[in-house]
C-alpha cells in the first residue's frame, strides 16, 4: 500500500547533498521518552549533541549546522502541537531540505548530521502495518472495515431481510423445529455472502490479516462460512457486539489486534532466521555478516531489531558497505564515514529487492541487531563471510 509518506520516503532516499550537511531529527512531543520535559527541553539536548558533532567541521560545514539547527528551532510550535507523534525533519544540505513530516507510529529521539537524511526511524515507523480486514459478525448485518495506518480503505455492510415472526412461530408453535432450519439457513446464507465480498475485498486490497469479531456462536458461523484460503488469514478474534460497537472502539481493539499479529510474526522470523543461521544455512545473524552478504546482492529479507546506531563506513565510488574505512574493501576507494552503517545496509537491501522487517519489540535479535534470510550462499558450506569479498 503506497500512501503520500512512502511517496515521501522515496523522495528522501534519493537525496544526497553535495556539500552542506543535512539534519535529520526525530522528537516525539509528550511521549514518554520525553515524559515531564516541554519540547524545548527535548529539541535543545537533541540540537545540543549535533553542535557538538560539527565541532570538528570546517567552517562552512559549521555554519550550514548553525543554519539548519536555528530554522530547526523555528518549528518548535508546530512541534509541540503535533503531541503524542513522532515528528521527522529534514533541514539543510544543497540543494536544500526543509521538510516537517508527522509519522504514523512513534519512532525514537534521534539526531544526526550527514550527507544523506537519517531515514531508518522513518522506514521502521512504516514497516509495522499491515492491511487488515475487519469483520464485525451478527446474523442480520455484519459489517466489514479494510484499514491501513488506521484509516479505512474500503467499507461493506452485508444486510439479511429480518425472519418474517410467521416462520419463526410456525402455525400455532407446531412447526418449531421447521422455523428453526429456516432461520439456520438463512444465516448460513449470510454467513456464505459475508465470506464472498471479504473474498473480493481481500483480493482487491492485498489484505494480510482479517480480525473476525462479533458473539461467539456468530464468529464460529461466519469461520464455517469462510473457506481455506481466508481461514489461513485469520489473525486473531474478538468478542464484541454490532449494536454498542462505535467506530473508535473498533479502531482500538484492531490496533490491539495488529500489535499481537506483528509481535508473533516478529518473533517466529526472528527465531527460524537465527536457527537457520546457527545452522550455516541460507541465513546471517549480527552485522559483519549481514552488510557482507548485502554487498554481494544475497539477501532476500533483512530483519532489524533495536534503535541503537552503529557506525560504518560506504565506498562513494561502488556503495560498498564495512565497518572499516578509510579505503573500500572492494574497489580501494575513499569510503565515506556512517554514523549509521544499519541505515545504509537497510537502504541497500531494499534498493536489491529485499523485504525488509523492522521490529520493535524486545527480541532475541536485540544482541546481533540485524539478521538476513539470504537467496544464494556468498561463502561455502560453513565458512564465514568475509568482509573484504569482492563482486
Amino acid at each position: 500500500m503506497v500512501t503520500e509518506l512512502h511517496k515521501k520516503l522515496a523522495d528522501l532516499e534519493t537525496v544526497v547533498s553535495q556539500d552542506e550537511p543535512i539534519v535529520s531529527v526525530y522528537v516525539s512531543p509528550g511521549s514518554a521518552f520525553g515524559a515531564g520535559r516541554a519540547v524545548s527541553a527535548q529539541l535543545h539536548g537533541l540540537l545540543e549533541r549535533i553542535e557538538a558533532e560539527s565541532a570538528t567541521s570546517d567552517r562552512g560545514a559549521r555554519m550550514a549546522v548553525r543554519d539548519a539547527i536555528d530554522r530547526i528551532r523555528q518549528m518548535q510550535p508546530r512541534i509541540a502541537a503535533a503531541a503524542g507523534k513522532t515528528v521527522a525533519l529534514f533541514v539543510g544540505g544543497h540543494p536544500a531540505l526543509n521538510e516537517f513530516i508527522i509519522l504514523p507510529e512513534s519512532a525514537w529521539d534521534v539526531a544526526t548530521i550527514g550527507l544523506r537524511p537519517y531515514l531508518r526511524p522513518y522506514r521502521a515507523a512504516l514497516g509495522y502495518f499491515h492491511t487488515l480486514a475487519t469483520v464485525l459478525a451478527d446474523p442480520r448485518q455484519t459489517e466489514i472495515s479494510v484499514t491501513y495506518m488506521g484509516e479505512v480503505l474500503d467499507k461493506a455492510t452485508i444486510n439479511t431481510s429480518p425472519i418474517r415472526k410467521a416462520v419463526i412461530g410456525g402455525w400455532h408453535g407446531l412447526d418449531e423445529h421447521r422455523s428453526r432450519n429456516r432461520t439456520e439457513e438463512i444465516h448460513t446464507r449470510h454467513y456464505r455472502e459475508v465470506a464472498d465480498r471479504l473474498g473480493r475485498l481481500v483480493q482487491d486490497h492485498g489484505v494480510e490479516a482479517i480480525f473476525a469479531g462479533g458473539r461467539e456462536e456468530a464468529i464460529a458461523e461466519l469461520l464455517g462460512q469462510m473457506g481455506e484460503p481466508l481461514t489461513r488469514l485469520v489473525a486473531g478474534t474478538f468478542t464484541a457486539d454490532l449494536h454498542t460497537t462505535t467506530p473508535a472502539s473498533l479502531a482500538q481493539t484492531t490496533a490491539e489486534l495488529e500489535e499481537g499479529y506483528e509481535q508473533r510474526l516478529a518473533d517466529s522470523l526472528i527465531t527460524t532466521t537465527l536457527e537457520l543461521a546457527r545452522a550455516h544455512g541460507l541465513a546471517t545473524a549480527g552485522l559483519a555478516d549481514t552488510a557482507a552478504a548485502a554487498n554481494l546482492g544475497a539477501i532476500d529479507q533483512l530483519i532489524v531489531a533495536g534503535t541503537s546506531m552503529e557506525p560504518g563506513w560506504m565506498c562513494r565510488a561502488c556503495g560498498w558497505l564495512s565497518l572499516t574505512g578509510p579505503q573500500c574493501p572492494g574497489c580501494g576507494q575513499d569510503a565515506e564515514q556512517l554514523s549509521d552503517l544499519i541505515d545504509a545496509l537497510v537502504a541497500k537491501a531494499q534498493s536489491q529487492g529485499a523485504a525488509i522487517k523492522h521490529v520493535r519489540f524486545p527480541s532475541k535479535l536485540d544482541e546481533e541487531k540485524v539478521a538476513a534470510r539470504l537467496r544464494f550462499s556468498p561463502t561455502p558450506a560453513g565458512a564465514a563471510i568475509p568482509e573484504e569479498a569482492t563482486t
